[in-house]
């Protein structure tokens, strides 16, 4: 009997379910997504286009980067549910509303570790009508997130219970 023949019996029989799921479960417990950190650019990585102050260019003109880019981070939404590069938020100190947007994911290192995505943002104006300003897109999805009341005013940051 060659060695192919010896072992045919051990592949073709069927694994009985309770040593199979056995098996499989370990491994399902161990998929787990891993968790997403958002971190605002800092130093080197900010953007030079968005500036102190608001500015005009050759092709449009450019908001100013916001006061407090992390806090706007930390609280904010997805703008629409096809495009997980743009996000927009409220920053409660100085009643900014800042457009985020990604511009590099890392991917971890080890199993088990944060993907980290890196934003930058910019301030817009609630009131601003023109191509510039805010979108209806952005103005619900503020509303929706409970990041404004229906006239644009930021509301109250839930407190922290402790």
């Amino acid at each position: 009997m060659g060695k192919r023949n010896r072992n045919r019996h051990l592949r073709d029989a069927a694994v009985p379910p309770q040593v199979e799921s056995a098996l499989v479960k370990p491994v399902a417990e161990l998929a787990h997504p891993p968790r997403v950190r958002r971190e605002y650019h800092v130093g080197d990585e900010q953007r030079p286009k968005h500036r102190e102050k608001d500015r005009n260019l050759a092709m449009g003109s450019a908001s100013r980067a916001p006061a407090n880019g992390q806090a706007a981070l930390d609280r904010s939404v997805q703008i629409k549910s096809t495009n997980e590069r743009r996000r927009i938020g409220v920053d409660h100190d100085t009643g900014e509303i800042v457009i985020l947007d990604r511009h590099r994911r890392i991917e971890p290192q080890n199993p088990g570790g944060d993907v980290v995505e890196i934003y930058h943002g910019h301030v817009r104006d609630w009131n601003d009508t023109s191509a510039d300003g805010l979108n209806d897109d952005m103005r619900n999805a503020l509303k929706r997130g409970g990041l404004v009341d229906k006239k644009g005013r930021p509301t109250p940051p839930p407190k922290d219970t402790e």
